[in-house]
This record gives structure tokens, sequence and C-alpha cells, in this order.
């Protein structure tokens, strides 16, 4: 399927960076990171784990969603919708364009705040007992479907969950919907929550990072990750459907590449040949004047990948990435994508230079990393 060249009209967000587009260039410009110690919840141990918890989004939920349905919603969803309402209303939308509007879900883990909730009852008081009521919200796509009814998008209603790759496949589905005419726009939402039950679980793996392991401004690489928690949101549109309605194109996407290796721990030479793969399609013989890229904070995936762009880009090629003032954001990396159209747009975006850098010794732990 050709898929042809694709325009971002619409951008919302939430993230530890603050809520809303405009709090993100803030933060951006200023070099700000919001990465805390955040306590661990009751069964998980003791002491505190490192974390970005997103900025209080309470504003921007009431402004997009009317009180009855906030009240329906899980946290989960309200991260997820007030994204959506931001980046729908800066799309300068008119009314009725839903009807021709899709929606591509990105996410991890779900909503493990509501499963954890609609479960704890099952194991107290049994199947018989359970709250119905909590259950559709604990499906991963409950997000995608609550943002259809919310805003009127009758578009085709799809989910995509693949740990960190989440977003760029939600994006790679989104352009196949539109090269299909399937619709006119999608929209694209990563959302990935920092419930208490996801953070027993990593910690239960040994994959969290704690505070000691903060240095000077920074947090050292190891075999452990520091999760963040964000929602992002983009709205992609065919050109054609873009100028039939005189609308504003703030950055094209032509291409989309993603290539995971499911489970299996992170090696320096695993990341770094597949992160080459990638980035052999992509840059063609054309390197890009600015590179935003991820962050993990797992020593092994975040050096391959920089010896992956190091090798292949001219010198002092800046790089940026914006995880590393917000916690790995899992399937939420759709905001990487959002500071890149933001950054070609002029805003500030910090960046720095990566060297190729050696492999290192894999660290205790670092075969339970989910990364």
């Amino acid at each position: 399927m050709e898929r042809g060249v694709v325009h971002v009209t619409g951008l919302g967000c939430v993230s530890p960076l603050g809520a809303g587009v405009p709090a993100l260039v803030a933060a951006l410009a200023a070099g700000e990171g919001r990465i805390r110690p955040l306590p661990l919840p009751p069964g998980a141990g003791r002491g505190a784990c490192l974390a970005g918890a997103a900025a209080d989004f309470g504003e921007m939920a009431r402004r997009y969603l009317p009180p009855g349905l906030r009240r329906k919603m899980a946290r989960f969803s309200l991260l997820a919708a007030a994204a959506a309402g931001e980046a729908l209303e800066s799309a300068g939308l008119e009314p009725g364009a839903g009807a021709r509007t899709g929606v591509a879900l990105a996410t991890a883990f779900g909503s493990t705040g509501r499963s954890d909730e609609f479960f704890q009852d099952f194991l107290r008081e049994g199947p018989r007992h359970v709250n119905p009521g909590l259950f559709p919200e604990t499906v991963p796509n409950a997000p995608a479907g609550q943002c259809a009814l919310a805003f009127g998008l009758l578009g085709p209603n799809l989910a995509l969950c693949r740990l960190s790759l989440s977003s760029e496949l939600a994006l790679a589905a989104a352009l196949d919907l539109l090269a299909a005419g399937a619709a006119d726009r999608v929209l694209v939402l990563g959302v990935e929550e920092l419930a208490p039950a996801l953070l027993a679980g990593l910690a239960a793996a040994g994959v969290l990072k704690r505070p000691e392991e903060a240095a000077g401004d920074g947090v050292r690489l190891s075999g452990r990750t520091l999760p963040g928690e964000a929602a992002a949101a983009l709205v992609l549109e065919r050109g054609e459907a873009l100028r039939g309605r005189g609308g504003r194109s703030l950055a094209v996407i032509e291409q989309v590449e993603a290539l995971g290796g499911g489970l299996r721990a992170p090696r320096f030479h695993r990341v770094e040949a597949a992160a080459g793969a990638v980035l052999d399609r992509l840059l063609a013989g054309s390197p890009p004047p600015a590179v935003v890229a991820a962050g993990t904070f797992v020593a092994a995936a975040d050096r391959g990948l920089a010896s992956a762009l190091a090798r292949r880009l001219p010198g002092q090629t800046p790089v940026a990435v914006p995880e590393y003032a917000t916690g790995h954001l899992f399937g939420a990396g759709l905001l990487r994508v959002l500071v890149a159209v933001l950054a070609l747009g002029g805003a500030e975006v910090p960046a720095r230079v990566l060297e190729a850098l050696p492999p290192d010794p894999a660290p205790p732990g670092g075969d339970r990393i989910l990364a």
C-alpha cells in the first residue's frame, strides 16, 4: 500500500513537564526535568523509586469533557481524553469533522489502576460481587472508545499494545488507514499511567531505579528503568482533507519504521543492530539536521541506540532525549514525535551531541528489564 505524505495538524499532551503543549514548550526551553522519588505502594517493598508522574491535568479535563462523562472515566482514559481534546482543538476542526476521523491508541500496559480496582473486589468477595461498572475501563482500548464518544469521532477505532513500540505501531496503523481512504484524519494517542499496581509489578520484577541512583542533575544508566507517565496526541490528516478545509500543517510524516525484540532483555549489540537497521531504511542518504531519540535509562539499550546514531549521523548532529526529563514513557513514546514537531516549528529543545559508546558489561538484573 502506497502511504504518501500525511500532515500533522494538531498536538496535545499531558506529561511530567506540564499539562498542555504550552507548558511542555516552556519546560523544554528551561531545560527542566520532573523526575522525583515516588513512594512505593503498599506491598511493593519499602522506600521509593524514581519516576516521572504527570502534572495535574484536572483543569484540562474539565475544559474538554462534561462532568457526566468525566465521572464515568478511569484516570487512564481521562489522561488520554485531556490530550485528545487539546489536539483536536489545535487542529481547528469544524463541527461534523468527526464523521471521517478515526482513533489509533497506543499503550504498553493499559489501565492497571482500574484493573487493580476491579480484581481487588474479585479476590476479596468472589466473582459474584465484582462491580460490572468497572470492567469496561480495564481493557486497554477503553480510552480510544471514550475519546470517540466524547468528541464524536466515528471513523475506525483501534488500540495497539506492543510495549515500547506501541506508539510507533499506532502511527503506522494511522498512516495505513489514511492511505486506504478509511478516514480523512486520525487522532493518534499514546498514553501510559503510573498506577500503584504497575509500580508494584515493576518493583516485584526488580526493574525500578531507586533514589540513590540519581547522580547530580541526572540519573545513572543501569539495568533498571525509570517509568514516566504521559498522554500525547497528534491529529494526522490527508492532504486532500486538509486543503479542502483550509487547515494548517505543522509537519509532515513521510515514513514510519519499527523493529523490536519482544520481551528479550536489551543487549548493547542487539539494540545497536536493530536501531541501525531502522536508521538505514529511514535515512537513505539524507541525514536529518537533528534527532529526537528514546531514553529508557537502561545502559544496554541507551548506549546501543547512541552508538547506532553516532555511527550514521554527521558529527555535531544534535540529539534530544526528552524522556531523560520525563521518565521512560513506554507506550506513550508518541510524546517524542510531538517534541520533534515542536522543534520543527521553532521550539527550543535541549540537545547534545552523542558519541559512539562501547558496550558495558550487563549489570545485575539487566535480563529482567522490559524496555
